[in-house]
């Protein structure tokens, strides 16, 4: 779980018992932020955008390849994707070490590679994932296809046609847009990618926070994912505090909104009664005493504020 020191401003685990498990190091990603975005108040720290600019020079180098290409992600199929090694550069960790150290480290045990300038991918991780990685190393996001779902693969520069499948493959052209940006923090969080990272929790905030009634459905899977006992049930590795959190901004939202007028039966009915939703219903009453603490905040910074202000004009 991430955590932030006790004596750094902003530290809401240090003064709030009730946001402790929920806590986080990223101020944008933290309970506090993600209930002022959630709940539409002011807040520090809005989701992070990719710079425009970026983007489209991004785009324009990406567009020229495989002019001045060095380097060679491949699939476990013989799927290659050529790119440029600078742009991995400050973007995931573990291939810029594999591309720049000695004695070229791979990323993980089932990682192969035979030349410097190129690394094979296991199978277990989808082809999609693997072109949607290439996609957000130049225009620093990634997106999905019609539907909402990772149905195609649009960046390789060479591989076998048509196009071989494996069980993991067909199995990720399958599942929810959701699943799909887990996968992504997945595999951000195997390369040691913190932007990929950061852009899989910004499109699950955009899923569950945005998406009207469709939002169920994504909150009940996310829910299940995030709060799952096994570690085989698990997407994510160790890092579902960050979810977590989004969950319990997410449903504040809607109790707020699109559900006002539902009661917490009703809500908890939607959401189902699972062992996993239950462990979330603890971690949603954290959320809403802090919520409420938040609310609050603004009128006692003013009152004293006005306090003072009246002591420096007494005699």
């Amino acid at each position: 779980m991430d955590s932030q020191s006790s004596d750094e401003p902003g530290d809401t685990a240090a003064t709030n018992p009730a946001a402790e498990s929920l806590s986080s190091s990223h101020d944008w990603q933290s309970l506090d932020n993600l209930l002022n975005l959630a709940l539409r108040r002011p807040c520090q720290s809005s989701i992070p955008r990719p710079s425009t600019h970026l983007s489209k020079h991004g785009h324009t180098v990406f567009s020229l390849r495989p002019l001045g290409c060095d380097f060679t992600l491949e699939t476990a199929h013989g799927i290659q994707y050529q790119i440029h090694s600078a742009w991995i550069l400050g973007g995931p960790l573990a291939l810029q070490e594999f591309i720049f150290s000695e004695p070229h480290p791979l990323p993980g045990q089932d990682f192969q590679s035979s030349t410097a300038n190129q690394i094979t991918f296991p199978i277990r991780i989808p082809t999609v994932c693997i072109d949607r990685l290439v996609e957000h190393i130049y225009i620093k996001t990634y997106r999905l296809d019609a539907g909402g779902k990772a149905t195609k693969v649009h960046r390789a520069t060479f591989g076998p046609y048509p196009e071989p499948k494996s069980p993991v493959d067909t199995v990720a052209k399958l599942m929810s847009g959701l699943w799909f940006h887990l996968k992504m923090f997945a595999l951000a969080e195997e390369l040691k990618y913190e932007a990929l990272k950061e852009t899989a929790v910004s499109k699950v905030i955009e899923l569950t926070f945005l998406m009207g009634p469709h939002s169920v459905s994504a909150l009940k899977e996310l829910i299940r994912l995030a709060y799952a006992k096994s570690e085989e049930a698990r997407i994510v590795k160790g890092q579902e505090d960050v979810f977590r959190r989004v969950l319990v901004a997410a449903v504040l939202r809607h109790m707020a909104t699109s559900w006002k007028n539902a009661g917490m039966d009703k809500v908890m009915k939607k959401l189902g009664d699972t062992e996993e939703a239950a462990a979330f219903w603890v971690d949603l009453e954290k959320g809403r005493a802090r919520a409420e603490e938040l609310k609050v905040e603004p009128e006692k910074a003013r009152l004293e504020k006005e306090k003072m202000k009246n002591k420096r004009k007494m005699p």
